[in-house]
């Protein structure tokens, strides 16, 4: 489901290098862009709620609620009391991997169907 983006004026901009971090606060009503201006990027996504530090994005809460396992625009993020602490309200990618962590294809072959693949032929030559 790819939505439209409304566009607004951008009152802060940064790049952040591969491997990269960085921190800011988030009020309501702003929006978050995250643009991956190369490809193949991925981005990790940690929240908290700026009045209380103690309450965090819990990520297996915001799929158990909404009854999905992939996230895009419509969807909110919860935290682990039970709060909304942002909302997905556009979504150029069509759907975000909540399993999969930082991986890119190479790593998605090589730590999955390659690993089946040497336990299928190692089953196969113990058994025939």
């Amino acid at each position: 489901m790819n939505t439209a983006l409304t566009l607004r004026p951008t009152l802060y901009e940064e790049l952040v290098p591969g491997g990269g971090h960085t921190s800011f606060v988030l009020k309501r009503g702003q929006l978050l862009r995250i643009t991956d201006i190369e490809g193949g990027a991925n981005v990790s996504l940690l929240l908290f709620n700026a009045l209380e530090k103690s309450e965090r994005l819990n990520l297996p809460d915001t799929l158990k609620c909404q009854h999905t396992a992939k996230l895009t625009a419509g969807h909110c993020l919860y935290s682990d009391m039970g709060k909304v602490l942002a909302a997905i309200t556009a979504d150029t990618c069509g759907w975000h991997d909540s399993f999969g962590g930082v991986l890119n294809a190479d790593e998605v072959l090589e730590k999955y169907v390659r690993l089946i693949w040497l336990a299928l032929r190692s089953w196969y030559a113990m058994y025939f």
